[in-house]
């Protein structure tokens, strides 16, 4: 679920960066959109390593990528670069991504041993 949502607010990012103010600031339009991939990514292939340790280090990566997009979210909520409905649309999957991800991150936790 948390990789579904990841996919998913990637896909909403794309699509509110394709025109309009935020397409025409291109490092801006290329962060956001940076973030927004790397996301899954750090997911598939955390799952994929195997190891809890290693799950939990790339699910800690993966939400401070989506925590990158909802800082440059916020930014371009300011900036005007999108509408409104463009903006609860982002941030509502965005925050579903972080909480599903939050979630499974915490239900790794116990499996990785301290020290």
């Amino acid at each position: 679920m948390a990789w579904q949502l990841c996919v998913e607010q990637c896909d909403v990012i794309v699509a509110i960066t394709e025109n309009g103010r935020a397409a025409s600031d291109q490092e801006f339009r290329e962060q956001i959109r940076r973030a927004a991939k790397k996301a899954p990514a750090l997911i598939a292939e955390g799952f994929l390593r195997y190891t809890p340790a290693e799950f939990v280090r790339y699910l800690r990566m993966a939400r401070g990528e989506i925590g990158e997009v909802q800082n440059h979210l916020e930014f371009g909520r300011r900036q005007r670069y999108f509408t409104p409905e463009q903006i609860q649309q982002a941030t509502t999957i965005s925050n579903r991504a972080m909480a599903a991800t939050s979630k499974l991150l915490k239900s790794k936790l116990p499996k990785v041993k301290c020290g």
